[in-house]
């Protein structure tokens, strides 16, 4: 229930500093697409990077949640671009480890079940309302449902963009 709230982002540094793991955000580097990355120090402790590409409350949970799956696989010196947003790298187009990763943030994020269950129940007449009540009852933050829905299609990319908070501060 961590990510149900904007302002919960501000409590992630030190959850994973908790953790054994560090964080740091950078200015994206103009003229990339880089998201996020994964590495390890000599002492072997985990690092995130992100870059906030885009500044956005889906786009921020899942690479943060991408470069954990590949903290819990153990897959380590990545750079992850087109992670999310309309140039997102397509699955058939990303080895193995990125789908891993991918999957793993996704179904952390959103049960992927109940999520087609609703996008069954819902499409193609999405509203408001309805993506409120699905973000309520799984605990997220309703821009991580819109983002999910975005990818996957079930809504243009110019739709829901008011459940598409900001994170930075």
């Amino acid at each position: 229930a961590f990510c149900k709230n904007s302002e919960d982002v501000r409590l992630i540094p030190k959850l994973l500093a908790e953790c054994g793991v560090r964080l740091v955000i950078v200015e994206h580097l103009a003229g990339t697409k880089v998201d996020g990355a994964t590495l390890r120090l000599e002492d072997r402790s985990p690092v995130i990077v992100l870059s906030l590409r885009y500044d956005r409350i889906d786009s921020f949970w899942h690479t943060l949640m991408h470069e954990i799956g590949h903290i819990l696989n153990e897959d380590w010196e990545v750079v992850d671009s087109n992670l999310v947003g309309e140039d997102a790298t397509a699955s058939v187009e990303k080895p193995v480890s990125e789908n891993k990763a991918d999957e793993f943030a996704v179904e952390f994020l959103v049960p992927q079940g109940p999520l087609q269950t609703f996008v069954n129940n819902h499409s193609p007449l999405y509203n408001a309302r309805d993506i409120q009540g699905f973000a309520q009852v799984h605990h997220v933050h309703p821009g991580i449902v819109v983002g999910q829905l975005h990818h996957v299609g079930e809504l243009k990319y110019n739709q829901f963009r008011e459940f598409l908070d900001k994170v930075r501060l």
